[in-house]
């Protein structure tokens, strides 16, 4: 059983994998339209993010052995390389776009990152223990590939802030918001990396996988109220035309039946005025 304050840590990263898996659920409910497809790819990082808490959460809950800590750890590696894939194709579908060459290029070596924790002992060698503000957290040692591979895990989650700030700054509504998650995210696998290398503090990527997806939930709102309100003036638009031109179908047929009433009526005129001059009586005889 865990000590009151590092269950506080446990419970924290309890509540982010709750927060990322209700994400990852809507995510995935809206993906399912054609039309919001892409945020299918949230719904996979909103379940990488869910994975992720809970693996770091462990940490604190409990004093692995040191095999248990290099699993935790590799698995912890595989999935912020598969959350990151995620975000990184999210980040040029969301917009219609097809990836650049060099976000193809970081998304293999991404798949690189998570094929290497599949290797028992690449990324990390065992397991020690670390105290942050008087608390005694299982911390895993990295070996250098481990570090290089962290690395790409850094370098990864800057392309995807770039990526967003870039598309805000073309005027994109909705980018900016993404970038500011983007941005969190990256801050805060710094810091991981950070710590893995000996920087002291708490873990607080977990927050950042969190806490990054929620602006991108704000974005998806904010657009799916554009589009209903785009959805809701295309409508009036229709219909205010249909009745235009249903009135000028109306109007047509009344020109069209004036004017006929207009032939009909002279058509009349000019037949009475024809029987008229026939008509002896209608001729004047002159006196005798």
């Amino acid at each position: 059983m865990a000590p009151h304050g590092e269950s506080i840590f446990a419970a924290l990263a309890a509540a982010c994998a709750g927060a990322a898996l209700a994400f990852a659920a809507v995510a995935f409910a809206l993906g399912r339209s054609q039309r919001w497809k892409h945020l299918s790819l949230l719904g996979w990082a909103g379940l990488g993010a869910t994975a992720f808490s809970l693996l770091e959460g462990s940490t604190w809950t409990h004093t692995p052995s040191p095999a248990v800590m290099v699993l935790e750890a590799s698995s912890s590696l595989l999935v912020a390389a598969l959350t990151l894939v995620a975000l990184l194709r999210y980040a040029y579908e969301q917009y219609g776009e097809t990836p650049s060459a060099a976000a193809r290029w970081l998304e293999r070596s991404l798949l690189v990152v998570a094929a290497s924790t599949l290797v028992p002992g690449l990324c990390f060698s065992g397991a020690t223990t670390r105290v942050v503000m008087g608390l005694k957290q299982s911390w895993p040692i990295a070996t250098p590939v481990g570090e290089v591979m962290a690395g790409v895990i850094v370098v990864a989650s800057f392309a995807v802030f770039v990526r967003h700030s870039l598309v805000a700054k073309r005027g994109v509504a909705g980018a900016w918001i993404h970038a500011v998650g983007a941005g969190i995210l990256a801050l805060l696998v710094v810091r991981e990396v950070a710590l893995l290398v000996g920087a002291p503090g708490p873990t607080l990527v977990h927050l950042g996988f969190s806490l990054g997806l929620l602006p991108a939930m704000l974005a998806t709102g904010l657009k799916l109220a554009r589009d209903a309100d785009h959805r809701r003036e295309s409508r009036c638009g229709a219909t205010h035309r249909a009745h235009r031109r249903r009135h000028a179908r109306v109007r047509s047929r009344q020109r069209r039946g004036h004017a006929t009433g207009r032939r009909r009526a002279g058509s009349r005129q000019r037949s009475a005025l024809g029987r008229a001059l026939r008509s002896p009586s209608s001729h004047a005889h002159p006196p005798r």
